[in-house]
């Protein structure tokens, strides 16, 4: 699928979740984006990723293997974007955790969602992370993602 995607221009998001050992950075050169978690980050590399400088190197190393954007997500410490020219800490936004299931797979589809619209690639972290923790505010997984509605309302709310 990837192959396919490149051939057409398609950038490829790849979120490797759960980890496995079945994926190696060979796998993953030609993808645009790779989202991991610290411990899919931490696997991948056999790196430490205890502090932010720790992910970031990890990271890198995945940047030098061919990948344009790497998005480490970190929960309520929010989403590392590393390139080869820069990396940002995309801070989260601070709620009331009842149950984080599910919160990966809500960053990475609303991530998914604003870059496809056209959003640039740090507006899009910016509103999968606040999307991503509203959704920790309720139990449960599909049935705490919020309409798009109110996510727009939520996030005109958030920026002023």
């Amino acid at each position: 699928m990837i192959k396919i995607a490149n051939k057409y221009n398609v950038p490829v998001l790849l979120n490797p979740a759960p980890a496995s050992d079945e994926v190696s950075l060979d796998n993953i050169s030609k993808v645009q984006f790779y989202a991991p978690n610290e411990t899919e980050l931490a696997r991948i590399t056999n790196l430490p990723v205890n502090t932010i400088d720790e992910i970031k190197s990890a990271a890198q190393q995945i940047v030098k293997a061919g990948v344009d954007n790497v998005i480490v997500t970190l929960g309520e410490k929010g989403a590392l974007w590393v390139t080869q020219e820069n990396h940002k800490l995309i801070p989260s936004k601070k709620v009331d955790v009842v149950d984080t299931t599910g919160a990966g797979d809500a960053f990475i589809g609303s991530f998914a969602h604003y870059y496809t619209s056209g959003q640039d690639i740090e507006t899009s972290l910016s509103a999968a992370n606040i999307y991503a923790a509203l959704t920790i505010k309720k139990r449960g997984t599909q049935k705490s993602y919020l309409s798009y509605n109110e996510v727009e309302e939520e996030l005109k709310n958030d920026v002023g």
